[in-house]
């Protein structure tokens, strides 16, 4: 990160690729996948201070471009609210409200 991106990292945040990065590896070697299908880790979208934790991108049997966005969390437990896209969940010491991740993915596809 601090060659890439030019940021330092947290050792939580670096311990949360680890942990999480190796299950995506296992995705990554599903046979359905094709070979020339391209990823990106952490990628940084342009012209914001958003950044997408994983992105599988290639196309699909109609040969149109297509992507896969996948929101990392190691949530412990999570607790849905009467709020749309709204959850709560243990962060920064306390239970807190947070988006969704699967209104995460969909905002940075928007």
């Amino acid at each position: 990160m601090a060659r890439r991106l030019n940021r330092n990292s947290p050792h939580s945040e670096a311990a949360s690729w680890e942990n999480s990065l190796r299950f995506m590896m296992s995705v990554l070697l599903d046979e359905g996948i094709p070979a020339y299908a391209g990823e990106a880790i952490e990628y940084n979208i342009p012209m914001t201070n958003r950044c997408m934790d994983f992105i599988l991108i290639g196309k699909n049997h109609h040969r149109v471009d297509t992507a896969v966005i996948v929101v990392r969390k190691q949530w412990q437990s999570v607790v849905v609210t009467k709020k749309d896209a709204i959850v709560r969940t243990q962060l920064g010491g306390g239970v807190r409200e947070t988006n969704h991740p699967s209104y995460q993915a969909w905002s940075m596809a928007r």
